[in-house]
């Protein structure tokens, strides 16, 4: 597989487009939770935030156990630590010159500014594999179109740039590893399949949301079976290797609640389907805000047309069209049951949550993009369409416009201004001399180990050079397993740390009397803050459309959660 420099220069202008331009300070969808939880392994060895979130004194809910009931995950540390402690170290060797106090910021400033830069590197290791995965289906034309175009077309760049907090890029990456070690690399061996098991337990300690992944990986590893001549009964072995993270997370949740208890599923709503909404509402639709997301839908639409037009032979069976459809049976079963939750839209900028399936829908947009010439080319002008639109829906969500426009629509030529929003908060050039100054060693580094493994992978590629083949599978075969093996062994010593430190922790600030005006709540309160604030915009939304029946029975399932 040969790749030009177009691709190079892109990748290189975006990298420094994103280094210029992303919010150094810290600025979390869910408060200050994942880098309090990233700062409390470090600080306190445990995964109680709750000195990290409250003052000594303050008022707070907690559980049973004192610690934070939060349902968010906390398995992102894994890659968000190193960044955090990489800001700790340069922040005081460069105490030692005087740096810090000459610009006069803090260390809560620097490792904030590293922590967040990790969002920026993640997102820009899940667009080079992700464009390693559809050069192996798709032209480079097609592959940088299609990735650029979901870039910038959903709150993809938003959650990189500016609302930078989050872990669904994380979870991006780590999803893009996984189907990228699937697609390109994995065969049917037994150890490939432990691999995969070991690591897909650390995604879903990573995001709940990659729970969805089991829709694709399955079906994808029986038929991969058939293709080579394995057992479908070898399956079992990725199974097993689920068992331990998963045995962690449940003790680490255990710890956390003081009883079993998976806070991520209490956000399901089993009483309405909230499917039509959550798609195309101007309650924070997935379409509406983003439109390109339809050409995802039509890439599908033409990869399962593909398949059941037999472009797919026996003796083929993982084509183009066939692998994307395996992928899609994840991202529809993703959406199907999302669609049960108590709020699609709330806080966020549209299809946040899908924004762990990034590589997925790349791939089913460079489909799109492929159809005949007259057609892809009405597909790529509203692409482009469909870019400007969603910038114009992200200044309205960051003025708080966004709500109001509900119950007052304005003239669609003055939602234009919400572009120079967008430039003025995301787009434009923020504290350069401080990114310079403190992640240049960081950069360095980087700069130092990609030189070192090019040229080591350059002298192993002269011996394989009669199967180029086998030689990316091997090569890439090591770097998964390497980094299966980082992150899994990574999470067991955190786990381990908090089951030493949790309890003892926590009698350190009973003595101190951190506690004096906490309130211990039971199982209902867990999650009581996060979904009264969406049934609470829910309400609000279906008051607007003037819908009685869903209010009430929104206010009663409220009132149900007290």
């Amino acid at each position: 597989m040969k790749y030009s420099v177009f691709p190079c220069i892109c990748f290189v202008l975006l990298a420094v487009f994103c280094f210029l331009v992303f919010e150094p300070v810290y600025n979390g969808v869910d408060d200050r939770l994942y880098i309090d939880y990233t700062r409390s392994i470090v600080e306190d060895g445990d995964f109680n935030v709750a000195n990290q979130m409250y003052a000594p004194g303050a008022a707070c809910e907690l559980s049973p156990t004192f610690n934070v009931p939060d349902f968010h995950n906390h398995g992102g540390i894994v890659i968000w630590t190193p960044f955090y402690l990489y800001g700790k170290l340069v922040f005081r060797m460069l105490r030692v010159m005087g740096v810090p106090a000459a610009i006069r910021v803090d260390e809560a400033y620097v490792t904030g500014l590293s922590w967040v830069f990790s969002t920026v590197v993640f997102a820009l290791g899940v667009l080079l594999i992700s464009f390693l995965v559809l050069r192996r289906f798709f032209n480079t034309g097609i592959s940088c179109i299609s990735l650029g175009a979901l870039f910038f077309g959903t709150p993809f760049f938003y959650y990189v740039l500016y609302q930078n907090g989050n872990a669904n890029i994380a979870a991006a990456f780590f999803c893009a590893v996984m189907v990228w070690f699937a697609v390109s690399i994995m065969e049917f061996k037994r150890s490939h399949l432990a691999l995969l098991g070991l690591f897909f337990s650390v995604c879903i300690c990573v995001k709940v949301d990659l729970w969805f992944t089991i829709f694709f990986i399955v079906p994808y590893l029986v038929f991969k079976a058939l293709e080579e001549k394995g057992r479908p009964a070898d399956l079992y072995i990725f199974f097993v290797c689920l068992i331990p993270a998963v045995l962690l997370k449940g003790m680490n949740d255990y710890l956390k609640y003081g009883m079993l208890f998976s806070g991520e599923f209490s956000m399901f709503n089993p009483h309405r389907f909230f499917f039509w909404e959550q798609v195309i509402s101007p309650y924070h639709g997935f379409v509406y805000t983003s439109p390109i997301l339809a050409v995802p839908v039509l890439g599908l639409f033409f990869s399962a047309w593909g398949v059941a037009q037999r472009r797919t032979s026996a003796a083929a069976p993982f084509s183009r069209d066939a692998v994307l459809v395996f992928l899609s049976l994840y991202l529809i079963a993703k959406v199907y049951l999302i669609s049960f939750r108590f709020a699609w839209g709330g806080g966020t900028v549209g299809a946040r949550i899908l924004l762990s399936e990034f590589i997925v829908l790349s791939l089913l947009c460079a489909r799109a993009f492929t159809l005949r010439s007259r057609v892809a080319r009405i597909v790529l002008y509203a692409s482009f369409v469909s870019i400007v639109w969603n910038m114009i829906v992200v200044g309205e969500f960051i003025t708080g416009a966004d709500m109001s426009l509900l119950t007052a629509p304005v003239p669609l030529s003055s939602r234009f201004k919400s572009l120079a929003i967008v430039a003025r908060y995301v787009l434009s050039v923020k504290e350069p001399v401080d990114k310079l100054i403190f992640l240049s060693p960081l950069i360095l580094i980087a700069v130092l180990t990609f030189a070192f493994e090019r040229k080591l992978i350059c002298g192993l590629r002269r011996r394989w050079k009669g199967d180029p083949e086998s030689f990316i599978r091997t090569v890439g075969f090591r770097y998964f397993r390497a980094f299966t093996l980082y992150s899994f062994l990574l999470y067991v010593s955190f786990s381990g740390l908090n089951l030493a430190f949790n309890r003892s922790n926590v009698e350190r600030m009973h003595r101190t009397g951190f506690f004096e005006n906490c309130t211990v709540v039971g199982k209902k309160g867990f999650t009581f803050r996060e979904n009264d604030l969406s049934l609470d915009e829910m309400i609000y939304y279906y008051g607007i459309r003037n819908i009685p029946d869903v209010i009430e029975r929104l206010i009663k399932i409220k009132e149900s959660l007290r």
